[in-house]
């Protein structure tokens, strides 16, 4: 999953310049109290080498933004923190040792390839981690997942086609040392939905020549295809699958067909399923209409994507949290987040972190429902008015 995570965001745009490490403080001085401010940090490949997330951060910042001008919290204003970790995981760590260091209260959002080399340092200190974008992290106590896992969304992918009505699934992955970890929890949520996987395919990272393999999949006759490509990749597929045979379902997660991709393809994106945690920015919701316009008028060219909504939630989230003690550190925000419950950004499923899925092996997972978007000329818009829950598949992966 973190490699294919890496040939997912190549395809995301926009920019952001900032060192290894910058702070992002519009508000953060003035009405602060004697304690100061409360210090929150986001990490991420905001600008790397390889593959970069500018959006990482502005989420998050319209969340510390609106708080602010609000008063804070019991007085105090919330300051942001930009690690770039350079998708390095020296810089991982620097990141992990800086958050300790300042005394932050909270991690918010963010994806690290090498979240491995954080995790532990920040879980040492009591830090907690909200929202955290991983693909193997689901145990460590000062986790509070609120979606977008790779396994949420991965078993969402199967969970989706067999809802369709799919019966016979074939699964198609690049030649990533994590595609076999993708097939398993492929095939987790089509049999949790009463499938069964007729094939597994793959073609070389970053081949742009998909035909032969598209030839074998069909070989097989399925009913749809689940789809574990980077965005570089899902491109020359689908086009290569719909030339073959139009009627065929396919499935992919939402970093392999993000908004961006599904703009350039257009018509031959129709019909395309992506599964994601969060309501799509075409909503027209309340909600999702604030966020996208305020993201905007901060970064015209900024690319809307699960990173900027996962920032904005976690955010309010610790906000919500810290509202509920007198004294706010990283402690008492640790005891006081479980405290949070029946939250609703809008932008997706109603948050309880209270109650963690009762599933072994992942114990910090509260949120097991994702969203089927479906492309459509060129948008993703929502395909189903309700989220699915994938917890019968994750139960499926056996882990102990």
């Amino acid at each position: 999953m973190r490699t294919r995570l890496a040939s997912v965001v190549a395809a995301l745009t926009g920019s952001l310049v900032l060192s290894a490490c910058g702070t992002t403080d519009s508000n953060n001085s003035a009405g602060a109290s004697d304690a100061g401010p409360i210090t929150l940090m986001t990490v991420g490949p905001v600008q790397a080498t390889g593959f970069s997330l500018p959006s990482i951060p502005m989420g998050a910042q319209v969340a510390v933004d609106e708080i602010n001008a609000s008063g804070g919290v019991h007085g105090r204003k919330l300051k942001l923190i930009t690690c770039n970790d350079q998708n390095d995981p020296n810089k991982a760590m620097q990141c992990a040792r800086q958050a300790v260091k300042e005394k932050v209260t909270a991690l918010v959002g963010g994806l690290s390839l090498f979240d491995a080399q954080i995790v532990p340092i920040t879980e040492r200190a009591g830090i907690p981690w909200v929202g955290l974008t991983t693909s193997s992290a689901y145990t460590n106590k000062n986790l509070f997942l609120t979606g977008s896992e790779a396994a949420t969304i991965l078993t969402g992918v199967g969970t989706a086609l067999t809802g369709q009505g799919c019966k016979n699934v074939a699964i198609v992955n690049n030649t990533t040392p994590v595609a076999k970890t993708d097939t398993v929890q492929f095939t987790a949520g089509v049999k949790a939905g009463g499938g069964r996987i007729v094939g597994t395919f793959s073609a070389p990272t970053g081949s742009a020549d998909w035909a032969p393999t598209v030839a074998a999949v069909l070989a097989t006759h399925p009913d749809c295809v689940a789809a574990s490509t980077g965005p570089t990749e899902s491109g020359p597929f689908v086009t290569a699958l719909t030339a073959s045979d139009k009627n065929i379902k396919v499935a992919v997660p939402s970093g392999g067909m993000p908004a961006s991709l599904v703009k350039q393809l257009g018509k031959t994106a129709d019909g395309v399923l992506v599964i994601d945690t969060y309501l799509p920015f075409s909503s027209d919701t309340t909600a999702v209409k604030s966020l996208r316009a305020k993201v905007l008028a901060a970064h015209s060219d900024a690319t809307l994507d699960t990173f900027v909504q996962t920032g904005y939630t976690a955010t309010k989230i610790v906000a919500k949290a810290a509202a509920g003690v007198s004294s706010v550190d990283a402690s008492t925000l640790m005891n006081a987040l479980p405290k949070v419950t029946a939250f609703d950004t809008g932008l997706g499923p109603v948050i309880d972190l209270s109650k963690p899925i009762p599933v072994t092996g992942f114990d910090r997972v509260f949120n097991p429902n994702v969203y089927v978007l479906v492309a459509k000329d060129g948008v993703l818009r929502l395909g189903e008015p309700k989220p699915l829950d994938v917890e019968p598949a994750l139960k499926l992966l056996g882990r102990g």
